[in-house]
């Protein structure tokens, strides 16, 4: 990465992305524990820790490639078959995969679970969620076919979508599910009642 704000993004990414999901992971983990037996649906919640998980694994990918970039950085040409063939490197790819995959599959099966009609505006909200994945992953999709196509890809272009476009939505799951699923009417009528029986 020979540019400073590709190197800057890359850092301020993956450490958004550790801490944010490891926030949601831990929120979403207390809830469980707090909830009562009877009212205790913990699934919507062991979802969201999952998908929590994934892509918290993608920080990791970030951080290692951030670390590569920082010892390699001048010279990375001498050290290139050394770097792409270290267990480093494998263990960042598997990340970024399971990453990817595992949100997105862990994302359709939370939008799946809330079709109910109790539920129709978590419907909603989860759609939103997939759409704002959709908007990250296509232009990923554009360049694939591009390189189908033969299609010559800059090497730059390829370095922006493998730290901003693909890690992006790491960053922006948490935001979306954790705000968009807030149901504010509960929250209100639950301190109307505190407020009643003080």
């Amino acid at each position: 990465m020979n540019n400073v704000a590709l190197r800057a993004i890359v850092w301020c990414i993956a450490s958004f992305s550790f801490f944010s999901n490891t926030v949601v992971f831990l929120l979403r983990f207390r809830s469980i524990q707090l909830s009562s037996s009877e009212t205790r649906n913990p699934s919507s919640n062991i979802l969201i820790m999952n998908i929590a998980a994934c892509d918290f694994l993608m920080s990791i990918y970030l951080f290692s490639i951030a670390r590569a970039d920082y010892i390699y950085r001048g010279n990375y040409f001498l050290h290139a078959e050394t770097w792409t063939s270290s267990a480093v490197c494998s263990l960042a790819g598997i990340s970024a995969t399971i990453s990817c995959e595992g949100s997105l599959t862990f994302l359709l099966i939370l939008t799946r679970h809330r079709v109910d009609p109790t539920e129709l505006i978590l419907a909603r909200r989860g759609l939103v969620i997939n759409l704002c994945n959709l908007s990250c992953w296509l232009p990923l999709i554009i360049v694939q076919f591009c390189v189908v196509l033969l299609v010559e890809i800059p090497k730059q272009l390829a370095a922006w979508l493998a730290v901003l476009f693909l890690p992006i939505n790491s960053s922006l799951n948490p935001l979306l599910y954790t705000i968009l699923t807030i149901d504010i009417k509960s929250i209100r009528a639950k301190n109307k009642r505190l407020m009643r029986t003080r």
